[in-house]
């Protein structure tokens, strides 16, 4: 009778233990979820804050241009030297430049701020799971916030375009990160280079991707407005990923474009100028 007393005791000290430890886990996490809510909840209203100092600027810039306009106007009517309708169409103009640089701006915030959201949530998953363990060679180790971070970084690079010629080819790199404020400006300064240098021929064009962060819907658009301008200029071009991946998620991102033509894709500069 004796032992079996003392083994139901243990047992119970046991389930109590375990009973306690699984508390302390549930307030933990709790703890860290207020924690994580609160955080979210305060970026969210600098964002809104943002967005409310970015419109009361679009309002004052815009007010102070059209009272300007208008006196002009004025001005110009009752001397004769400007005609009314041409002057509301440079109002009209002046204050869409004034706009859309506003409605940039409030993209780059929202898209920043975005940015640093998921950037928490993804922390918040990962620790809430399990805890990623790296040695970074000094042994130290990496909690799964940490990597979260390093997975999400808050300052992209910005997009640039570089070239150079090689075996007969114009090789066209781009580097940096391509997203939606920034496929255009890339797709424009790509495309102003390779113009001026269509002017003396047909040309061969290799467009090399290997530099982009990620193959991204907006690089994809990019690749294809710059591709079907130049083939339709009877120009060749063949474009380089970096990784056989990256070819994949290319090729499935221009097709989903709607472009089911034959796009030669390499995952080097070598393969491309060998080819």
């Amino acid at each position: 009778m004796g032992p079996s007393q003392a083994s139901l005791e243990l047992t119970v000290v046991a389930l109590g233990i375990v009973a306690i430890t699984l508390v302390a886990v549930v307030v933990g996490l709790s703890i860290r979820f207020y924690t994580e809510n609160a955080r979210i909840h305060r970026e969210t209203t600098t964002m809104h804050a943002n967005m409310g100092e970015t419109m009361e600027k679009v309002l004052t810039i815009t007010q102070s241009t059209n009272e300007r306009a208008f006196a002009l106007m004025e001005k110009a009517n009752s001397s004769g030297l400007l005609d009314p309708n041409e002057m509301r169409k440079q109002i009209r103009e002046e204050t869409q430049i004034v706009i859309v640089e506003a409605v940039r701006q409030i993209c780059d915030s929202v898209e920043r701020v975005l940015s640093g959201l998921l950037t928490g949530i993804v922390g918040h998953l990962t620790v809430g799971h399990r805890e990623l363990r790296a040695s970074n060679g000094a042994g130290k180790v990496l909690e799964a916030h940490e990597a979260a971070a390093d997975a999400l970084p808050e300052n992209l690079p910005e997009p640039r375009v570089d070239y150079q010629y090689a075996g007969g080819w114009d090789v066209v790199s781009w580097s940096g990160a391509v997203g939606p404020l920034t496929h255009a400006p890339l797709e424009r300064a790509t495309l102003d280079l390779l113009r001026d240098l269509w002017g003396q021929g047909p040309r061969q064009i290799v467009l090399d991707l290997s530099g982009v962060e990620r193959i991204t819907p907006s690089a994809a658009r990019a690749v294809t407005a710059v591709r079907t301008e130049a083939m339709a200029g009877g120009h060749r071009v063949r474009i380089v990923t970096g990784t056989r991946e990256r070819s994949e998620q290319l090729w499935d991102l221009v097709n989903g474009n709607g472009n089911s033509e034959h796009c030669p894709l390499y995952e080097t500069q070598d393969e491309a100028l060998a080819a």
